[in-house]
C-alpha cells in the first residue's frame, strides 16, 4: 500500500516506472484491475468497468486515499526488484515494465519502502524490453 507524503512542487509531469499485468497486449493494475490507456484519468474502482479475471486482486485491500489515482517508481531498478517478488506472487500473470508518465494533482509516496511518485491522468506509456 502507498504511503502518501506530500505534494511534488514545481512539476506537472513526471515519467517513472509501472508494473503491471500484460493481457492479450493490454496492461492492467495488479490492485484494482483497470486498464491503463494513454492519456486518460484514473477511473475510481467504484466506475470502472472490471476485466473479466478480476478475481486476481480480491485479496488486495483497498486504499481510499489512492481512489482515481496510480503511481510510479522513480527508479528504474525499485520497479525490477519488485517485479521479482511478483514473479513468485502470480507465477502465471505476465508481469511487465511501464516507462510511463503521469499528471495532474502528483505527490510523493512510498511503496514497500521505496519512493514513488502518485499522479491522476496517464499521459504516456511504453512497455520496457526486458
Amino acid at each position: 500500500m502507498c504511503r502518501i507524503r506530500k505534494p511534488c512542487r514545481n512539476i506537472t509531469s513526471f515519467t517513472g516506472y509501472k508494473l503491471v499485468f500484460k493481457i492479450d497486449n493490454k496492461y492492467y493494475s495488479a490492485f484494482t484491475g483497470i486498464e491503463y490507456k494513454e492519456n486518460t484519468k484514473i477511473v475510481p474502482v467504484d466506475e470502472m468497468q472490471k476485466h473479466a479475471d478480476y478475481q486476481m486482486w480480491s485479496t488486495i485491500h483497498r486504499n481510499e486515499k489512492m481512489i482515481g489515482k496510480t503511481t510510479v517508481f522513480e527508479n528504474l531498478e525499485d520497479a525490477k526488484e519488485i517485479k521479482n517478488v511478483w514473479h513468485k506472487t502470480f507465477p502465471d500473470k505476465e508481469i511487465v515494465i511501464l516507462e510511463m508518465t503521469l499528471s495532474g494533482n502528483l505527490h510523493h509516496a512510498i511503496f514497500s519502502e521505496r519512493d514513488t511518485i502518485i499522479g491522476e491522468y496517464v499521459e504516456t506509456f511504453n512497455q520496457l524490453s526486458e
